[in-house]
């Protein structure tokens, strides 16, 4: 706990977490909505590349790193900003706050469906 509020392994595995479960569950569903499934889960893999491009490293290496661990069920890895690669953000005591990760896909999902919002009005103009 921190300030009273749970914690999660830090450095963007909750965002590579989540992505590789959108991913999982895009397989079973059809046309678009995939397609926006998979947007929406390179849009959160876009955090930890973020950090790993921030700290000198090729984002791509760690976001396919990541995702190699998350297949094994290894969720709480991260960008190793120190020896480069990944490595668990718990054993290296990197966390973040459950209400910052919960605000920012909040705010991201409002932003997104405002956006799919007007994207559809301007479309129904056109006809």
């Amino acid at each position: 706990m921190m300030n009273g509020d749970g914690i999660v392994a830090g450095g963007g595995s909750s965002y590579a977490a989540m992505a590789a479960h959108l991913r999982s569950q895009a397989a079973s569903v059809e046309g678009r909505a995939q397609m926006a499934i998979e947007a929406f889960a390179d849009s959160l893999e876009i955090i930890p590349a973020t950090i790993a491009e921030n700290g000198g490293q090729d984002p791509l290496d760690c976001i396919l790193n990541l995702r190699h661990k998350l297949q094994n069920g290894d969720i709480d890895f991260g960008p190793d900003l120190e020896d480069g690669g990944i490595v668990s953000m718990w054993e290296i005591g990197v966390v973040e706050p459950t209400s910052l990760i919960r605000q920012a896909i909040l705010s991201a999902t409002e932003v997104t469906t405002a956006i799919l919002k007007i994207d559809d009005m301007v479309a129904k103009r056109g006809e």
